[in-house]
C-alpha cells in the first residue's frame, strides 16, 4: 500500500504515475469493539492457555489484551508483563510446541537417524547399525521419497538413545569409516574438545593389526585443548601437542611431519599449565597443532601456513571432518586440501546452521557427482532438554558425508 502526501508547494504537480494512486485515509474508518474480525479474535484466544481468565470476573481477551474497556487484567503493576506475556501473546503455544510443557509436540524435531546410500561398504553399514543400538533399532526400510530428492535409494535406521556432540550419529558414522583397514591418517580441521578425534579414535583402535595412524587437528584456545587432553587421557591416550606460531616453529613441524621418532610435546597452555605424556605409548598419534588457523594474509593473500605444510607432507588424507565456527567459510582451506591432499572421505557437520562453511560445501561436492559420492547424511539431537524455544530449532543437527569416487 502507497501513501501519496501532498506537497506544500500548490504549484507542485504529482506525476502521472502518482495521480493514479488512491491516496489512503487519513484517519481509519473503523472503531475498536465496532468491525472486529471475530474470527480473528477467536483463533488469538483459543491459543492462550485457559488458565489465564478470572471468568467470574468477566475477564477475557477482548477485555485483557485488545484494551476494549479500561478493565485491569493484573492483580498488581509487578504481575503486568508476567501477565501480558501469559496471556496476550503466543508465548503458550509456541512454547508448548516446541517441547516446553505437556503439551509438546513430539513431532516437531525428527528423531536422530542416519541415511545411507546403497553403494555404502557392508563393513560401514553394519559398523553403523551395531553402534546404533540394536535392539532400540528400527526395521530397515527403503526411502523412495528421499530418492526422489537425492536420486538415490537409502536404507535408514533410527535410534531413541540419548545424544550429545560426542555420541551421537554423527560420531558413530566416523567411527565406523575409521575402523576400515585402509585408513591412517585423519584430519580434524578445527579440533575444539576432541569429540570427533575420540571417534576417530576408537574406530582405528578397532582396526585388524596394530598399524600406524595419525590423528591431526587445529586448535587455538588452551581451554579447548585441555578438555580434548581429558577426553584422550580417559581412553588411555596421551594427546600430543605442538606449538607453530613462528616460521622457526614452522620449520620444527616440518621435521615432526619427516621424522620416524615418536613425537614430542613442547607446549605451554594458558601460561603455566603443560601437557606431560610419555610418548610412543600408542600407536596411533592424536596431534594437535596449537595455532590458529591462517592461510591468508592482508588483501586476502595466500601465505606460508601450516595446513600448507601439513597437507603436502601427508598428501593421503583418509578422513577429513570439517567443522567451525559461523562465518568462517574455509574456502581457500578448502581449496589447498583438494589441491594436496584430497581425502577419501568428507564428514560434513552442522551443515543446517546459518552462516556455516558446511551448507556450501555441501552444495559444491553435490555439484561433482563424477569426483564425490553422498554415501552418508544423518541428524542428531544436542542432549535431551528442549533449548529456549527460537533456538529449539538449533538443538537438531544435520550433517553428510561424501566418498571420493576419483
Amino acid at each position: 500500500v502507497v501513501a501519496v502526501v501532498a506537497s506544500a508547494s500548490a504549484s507542485a504537480v504529482a506525476p502521472a504515475w502518482q495521480q493514479r494512486l488512491e491516496p489512503l485515509p487519513l484517519r481509519p474508518q473503523w472503531r475498536w469493539g465496532k468491525n472486529l474480525d471475530r474470527e480473528a479474535i477467536s483463533k488469538a484466544a483459543a491459543a492462550v492457555p485457559s488458565s489465564c481468565w478470572n471468568q467470574a470476573a468477566g475477564w477475557n481477551y477482548e477485555e485483557c489484551c485488545l484494551g476494549l474497556s479500561r478493565k485491569q487484567c493484573w492483580q498488581n503493576e509487578t504481575l503486568r508483563e508476567s501477565f501480558w506475556l501469559d496471556c496476550c501473546t503466543g508465548k503458550a503455544a509456541v512454547e508448548g510446541v516446541y517441547g516446553f510443557g505437556d503439551d509438546g509436540d513430539p513431532e516437531r524435531v525428527r528423531p536422530p537417524r542416519t541415511l545411507a546410500s546403497p553403494q555404502l561398504s557392508d563393513e560401514v553399514r553394519r559398523c553403523i547399525v551395531e553402534g546404533e543400538g540394536n535392539d532400540e533399532l528400527d526395521t530397515e526400510i527403503w526411502k523412495p521419497a528421499d530418492a526422489q530428492l537425492f536420486g538415490l535409494h537409502w536404507l535408514e535406521f533410527r535410534t531413541k538413545k540419548e545424544e550429545n556432540f560426542c555420541r551421537n550419529t554423527l560420531t558413530t558414522a566416523i567411527k565406523c569409516v575409521a575402523a576400515l583397514p585402509s585408513t591412517s591418517v585423519v584430519l580434524d580441521l578445527l579440533w575444539g574438545g576432541g569429540c570427533a578425534a575420540t571417534a576417530a579414535y576408537e574406530g582405528l583402535l578397532s582396526r585388524p593389526g596394530r598399524r600406524g595412524a595419525e590423528i591431526f587437528g587445529f586448535e587455538e584456545a588452551p581451554a579447548m585443548i585441555l578438555e580434548a587432553a581429558g577426553r584422550s587421557a580417559s581412553l588411555g591416550q596421551p594427546l600430543f601437542v605442538t606449538t607453530a606460531r613462528t616460521r622457526r616453529d614452522f620449520r620444527h613441524f616440518r621435521k615432526l611431519l619427516l621424522s620416524s621418532t615418536p613425537l614430542r610435546i613442547n607446549t605451554t597452555l594458558g601460561g603455566s599449565t603443560k601437557l606431560h605424556s610419555k610418548p610412543g605409548l600408542s600407536y596411533i598419534k592424536p596431534v594437535v597443532i596449537h595455532a590458529r588457523l591462517e592461510t591468508a594474509g592482508s588483501l586476502a593473500r595466500y601465505k606460508e601456513n601450516l595446513l600448507d605444510i601439513l597437507c603436502r607432507h601427508r598428501p593421503s588424507i583418509d578422513i577429513l571432518n570439517m567443522d567451525g565456527p559461523p562465518g568462517f567459510f574455509m574456502m581457500q582451506e578448502w581449496t589447498i586440501v583438494e589441491t594436496w591432499c584430497p581425502p577419501k572421505w568428507v564428514f560434513l557437520n552442522n551443515r543446517n546452521l546459518a552462516e556455516h562453511p558446511n551448507s556450501w560445501m555441501f552444495n559444491y561436492l553435490q555439484q561433482h557427482p563424477q569426483m564425490w559420492r553422498l554415501e552418508l547424511m544423518g541428524t542428531y539431537m544436542v542432549g535431551t532438554t528442549p533449548w529456549f524455544p527460537h533456538l529449539e530449532v538449533m538443538r537438531a543437527r544435520s550433517w553428510a558425508a561424501f566418498r571420493r569416487l576419483t
